[in-house]
């Protein structure tokens, strides 16, 4: 017997961000980004650091839409490096919902894209 997977989380964190000209207050986590092995290294502070870059890289063209959401994917998203760690590359994949002041992330891992 299979155990059918627990429906996915998202933890809010207050934002103050303007990506696509439209200004978000919220951000919000999903619970998927931990649920897979070898992403220990993914954090809150990580996932606010690469998601302050929208800002500058913008704006962004949705990947696909799905009901209300429309999907982003910001790759490679590079975080910078310090005196102890070399810059690492990351896959941001992200939506925006329509009506809504929030930024969505779905998940967020390590990329070999360069």
């Amino acid at each position: 017997m299979t155990s059918k997977s627990s429906k996915e989380k998202f933890t809010s964190y207050p934002c103050d961000l303007v990506i696509n000209d439209r200004l978000l207050n919220s951000l919000e986590i999903s619970d998927h980004i931990w649920k897979k092995p070898g992403r220990e290294g993914i954090t809150l502070e990580l996932i606010q650091r690469l998601v302050k870059k929208l800002e500058i890289e913008g704006p962004f063209i949705p990947e696909g839409r799905k009901g209300d959401k429309e999907f982003f994917k910001y790759e490679p998203a590079w975080d910078q490096a310090t005196k102890l760690v070399k810059a690492k590359s990351y896959k941001l994949i992200w939506y925006l919902k329509d009506n809504n002041n929030s930024l969505w992330v779905k998940t967020c891992h390590q990329s070999r894209k360069k």
